[in-house]
């Protein structure tokens, strides 16, 4: 599929900048309508042929998703990561088969954070290391950045998620084949 002309325009006239969500394929025809899924809805969905294993690590997510949204209360409090829909700074960083959307956001509203921190936190959670899980919390929220910051400051990101935390109008969306 191809953008509309109407979605050029926009991002011409305005200081939107595009950053690129991947989902689902079952979850496009909702964000469609209603635009991309917080994290924590999108993530923690239990769909039918789940297994076990994947419904603990649902339920294992849930919790690390509290933990570091109680740390961005001390240190980003207009930031939730449950709260947030996800999004890569280029669309080479989307790397997954599944169907990936243009979303135009505004570069000061947003933060690019380190998903690395988040990622180790989860395998040091899995292993009951919690000092280890709220450094690594504490790290991904001081460490996180604007987009307009990030994109003009050198940073040392293993793996840049951008953390839209209000909602994504239709307009702000395209679907964008890889």
């Amino acid at each position: 599929m191809t953008e509309s002309a109407v979605f050029s325009e926009n991002e011409t006239k305005t200081n939107l900048v595009p950053v690129y969500h991947a989902t689902r394929p079952e979850l496009v025809p909702l964000v469609l309508d209603n635009g991309p899924l917080p994290m924590h809805e999108e993530a923690l969905m239990v769909f039918p042929g789940d297994n076990h294993r994947q419904v603990s690590f649902k339920r294992d997510l849930k919790c690390l998703y509290n933990i570091f949204d109680e740390v961005a209360m001390w240190i980003k409090p207009t930031f939730q990561r449950a709260n947030s829909v996800f999004a890569r700074v280029t669309l080479d960083a989307c790397i997954t088969s599944d169907p990936v959307f243009k979303l135009l956001i505004n570069p000061d509203e947003v933060l690019v954070a380190d998903q690395n921190n988040f990622d180790v936190a989860l395998e040091q959670f899995s292993y009951g290391f919690m000092d280890r899980v709220y450094y690594r919390a504490q790290k991904y929220w001081s460490t996180a950045v604007t987009l307009k910051d990030f994109s003009t400051r050198n940073t040392d990101f293993d793996f840049p998620e951008v953390l839209i935390p209000n909602y994504v109008t239709k307009a702000q969306i395209s679907i964008h084949s890889k």
